[in-house]
């Protein structure tokens, strides 16, 4: 919640500053920087997270430190290696997905943002598989903190630019990746080799995950994407605010999944999966019917902080609120369903949400303007949902079902 409050301050005066346009480009880069690190773990958070708390549940502390290890180096790899082709074709990418030139030096910028936020995300799910959330957290607000006065000093210098505000968005993450690094330094270069068959243990498994995450990243991305090149730099601002003014959901489902995941790879019976299902619906019911309201007085809030050059902004912030109601439960389902090692269906699941979204949206974008990507959300959210319910539940009612950490060693024996 704080991240979330610090994050929104700092895109509330970035959008009070700029002109649509350039709020638009602005958002382009501010998607770049926040989703190309996600391609980049190849699904390997997830895995190493998952895989090394089931070996910290069942005592197996070294193995749980080699998992960790071995994701690191192929986190780095894959980090550069994908940071490096933003930057070639950061010129490419201007001219043919977004027809703007003024895209290209801010694009190979980002690329660098996206080195530092994949490493900077690495070190957060390293946490997380050891519960070290107070630590999280402090390095979570620093970044976020230095973010924001970042940009009120920009500010009041008169130097916020779209140039200057991707470097502060591409260099933050440094703020938290650098002490995270002296806090794992030991355990990330001792002189011992890694386990052997450790990476091809972790690669084996992450391939599902990979294409998940790879889907389900491009599923919450890929609208402003498409709403920039169809409609435009100038749409794509009055999108890009609505789409920011969500942020509060990415920070709070991190925190539910970053709570979830270790401790649901821990769980050893049925019950306890369904008493979690159980208690994440009834809080996203009340969760939803309180934030509810915000329909009715979203138009006078964005009309007051941001003027009526955003007056398109209204219907799109809306129908988001809605689809974003709907992620808690879908977020703590999929985070039950890694922990019952069953990425595969997740893959696929999250592969056809790809298809269908990217089809639907730019139909959608080209017949209904801004609305129409945001409408194609909700209604592929719902099904979803619905049909993670009913699978979930009818898998939990198998009697063939492996639960609690040996699922860790059957997996990475298997």
């Amino acid at each position: 919640m704080i991240g979330a409050g610090l994050g929104a301050l700092a895109l509330f005066i970035i959008a009070r500053r700029f002109n649509t346009s350039d709020f638009g480009i602005f958002s382009i880069i501010l998607v770049t920087i926040r989703t190309i690190p996600l391609f980049a773990s190849f699904g390997m958070d997830t895995s190493m997270t998952t895989i090394a708390s089931g070996y910290l549940g069942d005592g197996k502390s070294r193995e749980a430190s080699e998992t960790i290890r071995a994701a690191f180096f192929l986190r780095l790899l894959s980090s550069a290696l994908i940071s490096c082709i933003l930057f070639a074709a950061a010129g490419l990418i201007s001219e043919k997905a977004f027809h703007s030139p003024r895209l290209e030096p801010l694009l190979k910028i980002a690329s660098l943002g996206v080195l530092t936020t994949s490493v900077f995300n690495y070190f957060k799910y390293a946490l997380w598989a050891h519960q070290s959330f107070k630590k999280y957290f402090t390095l979570m607000v620093l970044t976020d903190s230095g973010k924001l006065f970042a940009v009120l000093a920009l500010t009041a210098a008169g130097y916020l630019t779209t140039l200057s505000a991707t470097l502060v968005y591409s260099l933050a993450p440094l703020i938290g990746a650098v002490p995270a690094l002296a806090h794992f330094n030991k355990k990330l270069f001792p002189k011992e080799k890694i386990l052997p068959g450790m990476i091809g243990r972790l690669l084996k498994y992450s391939k599902w995950l990979f294409l998940s995450e790879t889907c389900k990243t491009a599923v919450s991305s890929f609208d402003l994407f498409i709403i920039a090149h169809i409609l435009g730099s100038n749409a794509a601002g009055q999108y890009g605010l609505a789409s920011n003014l969500m942020y509060l959901f990415p920070i709070f489902l991190i925190s539910l999944r970053a709570a979830l995941m270790p401790h649901m790879a821990r769980f050893s019976q049925k019950e306890q999966f369904i008493k979690y299902i159980r208690r994440s619906l009834t809080y996203s019911l009340w969760l939803g019917l309180g934030l509810l309201p915000l329909l009715f007085f979203s138009k006078h809030l964005i009309l007051f902080f941001f003027g009526s050059r955003y007056i398109n902004s209204v219907h799109v912030f809306n129908i988001l609120l809605v689809v974003n109601i709907i992620s808690p439960v879908m977020t703590t389902l999929y985070t039950a369903l890694q922990a019952l090692y069953k990425p595969f269906i997740l893959a696929m699941l999250d592969l056809i949400r790809l298809l269908a979204m990217i089809i639907g949206a730019i139909i959608a974008t080209q017949r209904f303007g801004l609305t129409g990507p945001p409408f194609v959300l909700l209604f592929i959210n719902i099904a979803t949902l619905a049909y993670l319910l009913q699978y979930l539940l009818r898998l939990l009612q198998r009697k063939d079902i492996t639960f609690g950490p040996k699922r860790s060693a059957d997996l990475v024996e298997n």
